[in-house]
């Protein structure tokens, strides 16, 4: 009996110490969770700051399209108006030669006419010009002003009526732009949309957008020089820009952060996957041990049949610590992104027969029925990862067989996809509650019949899912408690289909 006591306490206190480090490891697991939500909470803001720098750039670059527009309408009508002051002075003249010519022959009413005409056309042009947003200036070819309107004087600080006579030159804040707008007049004949800078009566200067056209008038070439401000948009501009830089040296700032977190949390798992790797050596060899000596011990004649069930207790116990190790270990591989993709081409239908094989008897031990359906379809050679396929399907026909009281266990094989293949494990079993399936494949997560029955870690159905996407498929589940459940998963078996990541 102090045999059998001193037996159940290493037991305990193996399965004690177990089960602290899996609590150690789910922590662990949540905080590199808790990271990885960081990480992908400060992309996401960075990129949201970039979209709202990008936002205000289209807002101001609409407004400028905008206010352009609008400077052009203005200037098509001041052109249009031109061209009928120009048109009707051209006629007046033709009839004052006229007059001259032949005297009282010409009738002095059309004279009147044509002089009333060129009246309403020169109030129809000043009321425009005045009425405009735009500075509009006429000058002569040595850019003397003899016209100014109203926005010009209010846009260089000072009357309008002060303005004829001055020269356009002085108004210029920077002689390199007087003078490539005369180069631009020499090469094309005109000027649009020139960005200069202007100083107004007081010396400040402001931005403007420049256009220069030649008329003719009376027989003589002048120039309507216009003129929009566009300061505002200058300087929203130029803070746009510095917000955009200010943005990139976060952007940049962050992503060093993020890169030193990434490399820290890179460390941290491979520490982990070391400290799992020695830990799981360090466990099995004492459990193995224990496991050797009870089988010996169970080979003993004259042992008792309750100290035979204690020693099968022991056993099953040890065989559910390695299971769980096992299972640990596997996660922290595909976690760390170690675990390689082996695909070779095997007989499918073998392959099958022997998962067959090895899951009978388990499946004879609780009276349940076990088959395997294979397609005619499907083809006898396939081209994927044996061990990983092996081991997925031993995980769903396990649980299947663990879950299942009465009835049977049915494997089916048909086509997928293209190049794919899709298996079904459907069993009769109790079934999964639709408020746990969204869950089910997350690690040291169990069903409520799973934690009933005492067995598993939870990392199985996760380890799975992990495989099957290594394997280029998809999984999904179909389940009815009381009636039983399908797992069915499709993998990619072409030979030339690349690993993911």
């Amino acid at each position: 009996m102090a045999k059998k006591v001193s037996l159940e306490h290493d037991k305990d206190q193996t399965i004690k110490a177990l089960k602290a480090e899996i609590e150690q490891l789910r922590h662990e697991l949540s905080v590199l969770a808790s990271e990885k939500q960081d990480l992908e909470i400060s992309l996401q803001t960075t990129t949201e700051h970039g979209d709202i720098v990008e936002a205000e750039l289209e807002r101001i670059n609409r407004r400028l399209h905008r206010e352009i527009s609008q400077r052009e309408l203005a200037q098509a009508a001041l052109q249009s108006m031109l061209e009928i002051l120009i048109r009707d002075k051209a006629d007046l003249e033709a009839i004052l030669e006229a007059v001259t010519q032949h005297g009282d022959t010409v009738e002095y009413e059309l004279y009147a006419q044509a002089a009333e005409s060129i009246r309403r056309s020169e109030e129809q042009f000043h009321t425009i010009a005045e009425a405009t947003p735009i500075a509009m200036i006429l000058t002569e070819p040595n850019n003397r002003i003899y016209y100014a309107n109203a926005t010009s004087g209010r846009m260089l600080g000072t009357d309008a009526q002060m303005l004829p006579h001055s020269s356009l030159d002085n108004f210029y804040a920077n002689s390199q732009d007087l003078d490539k707008i005369n180069q631009l007049l020499t090469e094309q004949g005109n000027v649009r949309d020139y960005e200069v800078v202007l100083r107004r009566c007081d010396n400040q200067t402001f931005w403007a957008m420049a256009s220069v056209y030649p008329l003719v008038l009376r027989g003589e070439c002048v120039f309507l020089n216009t003129f929009y401000d566009i300061t505002p948009l200058k300087e929203s501009e130029a803070k746009l820009r510095e917000q955009a830089q200010l943005l990139e040296r976060r952007v940049q700032e962050r992503t060093r952060e993020l890169q030193q977190e990434k490399e820290a949390a890179e460390f941290a798992s491979r520490a982990r996957g070391e400290f799992l790797a020695n830990m799981g050596h360090e466990i099995r060899t004492p459990l193995n041990a224990i496991m050797g000596f009870t089988q010996i011990m169970q080979a003993d004649d004259e042992l008792s049949e309750e100290y035979r069930d204690y020693l099968q207790m022991i056993y099953r116990s040890g065989e559910h610590l390695i299971a769980l190790i096992n299972d640990i270990l596997e996660m922290s591989k595909i976690e760390a992104g170690k675990i390689p993709i082996k695909r070779t081409q095997f007989h499918l239908p073998e392959f099958m027969a022997v998962l067959r094989d090895l899951m009978t008897l388990k499946a004879q031990s609780k009276g349940l029925d076990l088959s395997v359906e294979i397609d005619p379809r499907v083809p006898t050679y396939i081209y994927t990862d044996e061990g990983k396929l092996r081991q997925i399907l031993l995980n769903f026909l396990s649980n299947a067989i663990k879950f299942t009281n009465a009835g049977g266990v049915t494997v089916t094989v048909q086509p997928g996809g293209q190049n794919q293949l899709k298996f079904k494990v459907t069993d009769t079993g109790v079934g999964i509650s639709e408020s746990e399936l969204p869950g089910l494949f997350d690690p040291f997560v169990q069903t409520e019949s799973g934690r009933k029955s005492g067995e598993g870690t939870g990392l199985g159905l996760t380890i799975c899912l992990k495989y099957i996407k290594l394997l280029g498929g998809e999984v999904t589940v179909d389940s009815t408690q009381g009636l039983g459940t399908t797992f069915s998963f499709t993998i990619d078996i072409s030979p030339d289909q690349p690993t993911p990541n």
